[in-house]
């Protein structure tokens, strides 16, 4: 039942991103079975771009509303097609003071999406392969109640 509700619950949220968005380059969220996300669990994107349009960066992260941080904190490391490497240290807030998501959450299931401030209206120096990784630096280890993690590049508004 558990696998049933996990399948249904990612089809919904990927049904519900990707319905009409012409802005969108590049989208893949990756889900964690057993809601945990360990320190050795760095989740993987490869992606092509082709162009040198100004971009975002967006994290996607699903968590249950028993996640038990105001915030997460996160490693996004960058590999460019040339092999050059960058890592941006990211803290997403999540929740109000008073523990309101600031997620769209339905049942128990919360969903945002943060645009890296530093990948605002950011133009990629190269076009060809990027590889893009995310690492949890949040101080447990697993990280429970995770649900997924994504990462969204899509064309900056002008």
């Amino acid at each position: 039942m558990k696998k049933v509700t996990i399948i249904f619950t990612t089809l919904l949220f990927v049904l519900l991103i990707s319905s009409c968005d012409d802005s969108r380059i590049f989208e893949e969220n990756k889900d964690f079975e057993s809601y945990a996300w360990s320190y050795e669990n760095i989740v993987k994107f490869e992606t092509e771009l082709t162009d040198s349009l100004a971009n975002n960066v967006i994290v996607n992260f699903r968590h249950t509303h028993f996640f038990g941080s105001r915030n997460l904190l996160l490693m996004l490391h960058i590999t460019t097609p040339s092999g050059k490497k960058t890592t941006t240290k990211i803290n997403i807030p999540l929740s109000e003071p008073n523990g309101m998501w600031y997620a769209d959450c339905t049942g128990d299931i919360c969903d945002i999406q943060y645009n890296v401030p530093e990948f605002k209206n950011y133009t990629f120096s190269e076009t060809g392969k990027y590889t893009f990784e995310l690492e949890q630096e949040m101080r447990e280890s697993p990280l429970k109640n995770v649900m997924a993690v994504g990462l969204r590049i899509e064309k900056a508004s002008k």
